[in-house]
């Protein structure tokens, strides 16, 4: 028998301690996912990086020795993901939903009162995360900073949740116009 006592903040951090209280010894192999957004990660087996690993089917499998009490930390990076529509769909032409993690955002005209049929975001977009400890007992919300404008983002499933408004999940993505001369 094993205890097991995992602590997190997932989904607003990717940080992942699971704990193991072993009653004895046990040489076992530990499985965890990486989930399909997370393109950078890494692990420490009790302190260690582990280099050992295999990855099978989206699985990091770590062969262990549980020999008393032991800790794995798993850290998924989390950055702002412009989430490209299907193109073959052309009312989506030119829009991106924002992610971060396995959250998709949205934007309420209540946070936004310049309207947010206007948003662009561009290269230089610049994005911050907001505690709000008040919000459906803790939320991270997106500060999208772009020229000229600072637009909040909600949780999708947080929208709609303080008073009937227009939201929005995918807006415009600005394409750099730069020219080129032909010699």
């Amino acid at each position: 028998p094993v205890t097991v006592m995992q602590k997190t903040n997932y989904p607003w951090e990717g940080k992942i301690r699971i704990e193991f209280k072993p009653e004895y010894e046990i040489n076992t192999t530990l499985c965890f996912r990486i989930p399909d957004w997370c393109n950078k990660y890494s692990y420490h087996f009790s302190g260690r990086m582990n280099s050992g690993a295999r990855i099978e089917k989206g699985y990091v499998h770590l062969d262990v020795v549980l020999d008393g009490d032991r800790v794995l930390d798993i850290d998924f990076a989390m950055p702002v993901k412009r989430v490209h529509m299907d193109p073959r769909v052309a009312e989506d032409a030119g829009k991106i939903a924002l992610q971060r993690g396995p959250v998709v955002y949205a934007f309420e005209g209540i946070d936004n009162h310049q309207g947010i049929r206007d948003i662009n975001i561009s290269r230089v977009t610049k994005f911050n995360t907001i505690w709000d400890y008040k919000e459906l007992e803790g939320i991270v919300k997106l500060s999208v900073e772009t020229e000229g404008n600072t637009w909040l983002a909600v949780p999708y499933y947080a929208w709609d949740n303080r008073e009937l408004c227009e939201m929005k999940v995918f807006v415009n993505e600005e394409i750099d116009n730069a020219r080129t001369t032909t010699i």
